[in-house]
């Protein structure tokens, strides 16, 4: 019995908040078979050189407000091919957003600790106990 996978729905969106080139950036997405395993290649297309982006995805839109969970993935400088497992169930939508800085307060979203609101700068972990150079039994 053969395995048939339907992709019902995908949102190809990508956002630029710094540099637009001619053609906004947009993704295509494509089912590949690797070992045996079903993937997504998610591919930005007309990027803006120099940008980072995150992948973005949910299984419904119908919640209003930021109902992408996220991301999924975050890519290097450049990096326009993403590899993702097929996932389960077998209907979601994705986004690429350019991840410089969403909420303009001047620090980068993967530094950022709510990268959508302004009034939250960055993230920062403070560890009390144990004191450095401690050692934990």
């Amino acid at each position: 019995m053969k395995t048939r996978f339907v992709l019902l729905a995908a949102m190809a969106i990508a956002f630029s908040a710094h540099a637009q080139s001619t053609n906004p950036p947009a993704l295509t997405i494509r089912l590949t078979n690797q070992l045996g395993t079903n993937f997504l290649s998610l591919t930005v297309t007309n990027h803006v050189s120099g940008q980072l982006y995150e992948i973005y995805y949910t299984y419904e839109i119908t919640t209003p407000g930021r109902w992408w969970p996220g991301p999924l993935v975050t890519g290097q400088t450049n990096q326009t091919n993403f590899l993702i497992l097929q996932p389960q169930p077998p209907v979601a939508f994705y986004v690429a957003r350019g991840c410089s800085d969403f909420d303009a307060d001047g620090v980068p979203n993967y530094k950022d600790a709510d990268p959508f609101d302004a009034g939250v700068g960055a993230l920062q972990v403070i560890i009390y106990s144990p004191a450095n150079g401690s050692t934990i039994q």
